[in-house]
């Protein structure tokens, strides 16, 4: 099977693989309908979701795509390919089920944004609303810098030179925490985590608590793209290195499992994860293992301008007249997070198989 069979040119033709492979499978299917949005093609838009396997398993492997929107692709692709070959011969074994969520945001999967409708990043938004307090002094001191309102002005050249300053005085890594690791000051920032529970956040946890009423073990995997060197593959935890969870997932992993917590991971340490909703939603289970799957493609520095340059478009641009320039800025976000490159796309969908299998056979040992 061609990966251009499995990797979408778009939200709706990604959604229409997905219903179609499930059906063929066999699956149990769910539709969650985002209402009041509409898609880039004026589609409607939705988070689907499909079972297969047993209704009340004694394990569970979930595998999420799209909660960034546009680093949904790959996911989407991993779980098209999982879905057909399951019409064909079971994935996992009689007393384990396969969950796949697909496109948890879909409204920046089809409008090519990392945010969601209320420009929300969706992995900066699980927590605690009416307590949670949240300082970054880094984000609020740069702000003009990471979402400025122009991007033609010569003032732009000084604000990107403040940026290099702010990692020359502080290091790369402050700089990469400040950037990335979560405000809730700015809402048309860049990684604004929200004054509320985002509808898709509601919509997950909600399935995961499903999930997670009988199963003995749930397993999950969520997808995301943009971090590392060109289809390496990280498999992330919030949690600290010495508790069971991470060490069960090292043992699974090996060393591709790192930890976010001691700073020597692919990623910095972010505020209001999805990990943190996860391990509350599912605790009616005996043991839980979540890891962020995170696949490089260009970069930071790349990334982070097309992630700068998409948030001017939604916010100072044109992007309702659809002229060229908009296509050409969310061809780029496209870009820097789904590279349309065969091997590209090979390799990574590779390391994605690996991990499954390496988390099918994890589920099948001892709990632990």
């Amino acid at each position: 099977m061609s990966v251009e069979d499995l990797f979408s040119p778009d939200y709706g033709t990604a959604r229409g693989r997905f219903l179609a492979a499930a059906e063929r499978a066999g699956a149990r299917v769910a539709s969650h309908v985002l209402t009041g949005e509409r898609g880039l093609a004026s589609e409607e838009l939705a988070m689907d979701v499909a079972w297969l396997g047993p209704a009340e398993p004694r394990d569970v492997l979930a595998i999420s795509s799209g909660l960034h929107g546009v680093e949904g692709f790959v996911g989407s692709a991993l779980q098209v390919e999982l879905l057909r070959a399951h019409a064909r011969a079971p994935l996992a074994p009689s007393g384990t089920a396969v969950l796949l969520i697909h496109a948890v945001n879909p409204f920046g999967m089809s409008h090519v944004d990392r945010a969601n409708e209320a420009n929300v990043d969706l992995n900066r938004n699980f927590v605690d609303h009416e307590t949670h307090s949240h300082d970054n002094p880094g984000y609020v001191h740069l702000a003009d810098a990471i979402a400025p309102a122009s991007l033609d002005d010569d003032a732009d050249t000084a604000r990107l030179a403040r940026l290099r300053d702010f990692a020359a005085e502080h290091g790369v890594r402050r700089l990469e925490e400040a950037v990335s690791g979560g405000q809730y000051t700015h809402p048309t920032g860049l990684y604004y985590g929200g004054r509320r529970t985002q509808w898709s956040a509601e919509r997950l946890l909600a399935i995961a608590r499903d999930a997670a009423a009988h199963a003995r073990r749930v397993a999950w995997i969520d997808v995301h793209t943009g971090l590392g060197e060109p289809a390496a593959l990280s498999l992330l935890s919030d949690l600290p290195a010495e508790t069971p969870a991470f060490q069960r997932a090292r043992r699974w992993y090996g060393a591709a499992a790192e930890s976010l917590v001691g700073g020597d991971a692919t990623s910095v340490v972010t505020h209001g994860s999805l990990d943190f909703g996860l391990y509350d939603a599912l605790a009616g289970a005996e043991e839980a293992t979540i890891v962020t799957a995170e696949l490089g493609t260009r970069p930071p520095f790349e990334v982070f301008l097309a992630l700068r340059a998409r948030n001017w478009l939604r916010h100072h641009g044109d992007e309702d007249r659809a002229s060229p320039r908009a296509r050409a800025l969310r061809d780029g976000l496209r870009a820097a997070f789904d590279p349309r490159i065969t091997r590209w796309r090979e390799d990574s969908l590779a390391a994605l198989r690996d991990a499954v299998r390496q988390t099918l056979t994890g589920l099948g040992g001892e709990p632990g």
